[in-house]
């Protein structure tokens, strides 16, 4: 895997201005500046096969007490000390009620958009016990029957 994250510079300056800005979006904005490819896709749901995504995500929300936002699909990276900057970016969305996944992990339904676990994800859960549907696709249950 490539790093092409990793802290550089001064990242405590960079953290000051991060706060220094107003929105969400100028945010991303900076994110997309110093990290262009990050973000991957923004999604707004996952895909109702998945329920416990879905809890996970309500829960979090619940208790910051921030609204659910959006499903952000980001490149893979690696979650160490040498990625702090990164991580600051991660923590703010977070607490801003967006979910951060690794595309290498997640993948938008190829008909709804909704987002699924991919193949070895799957096998994870089914091997925890967690309710998955019987086979894994690239797409929600209810649009395979389509």
């Amino acid at each position: 895997m490539t790093d092409n994250y990793q802290d550089s510079g001064n990242i405590e300056a960079t953290v000051k201005d991060i706060f220094k800005l107003k929105t969400i979006k100028d945010i991303q904005d900076l994110l997309l500046k110093i990290y262009p490819g990050f973000i991957i896709n923004v999604l707004d749901k996952f895909s109702e096969d998945y329920p416990h995504f879905d809890q996970n995500w309500t829960g979090m929300c619940m208790s910051l007490k921030v609204n659910k936002a959006q499903i952000m699909l980001v490149d893979n990276f690696i979650e160490d000390d040498n990625h702090l900057l990164l991580k600051t970016f991660c923590e703010i969305f977070t607490q801003a009620g967006f979910v951060i996944r690794k595309y290498t992990e997640f993948f938008p339904c190829s008909v709804c958009d909704k987002v699924l676990p991919n193949e070895f994800a799957y096998n994870k859960l089914k091997e925890l016990n967690i309710r998955v549907p019987e086979k894994w696709d690239t797409k929600c249950s209810t649009c395979s029957k389509c």
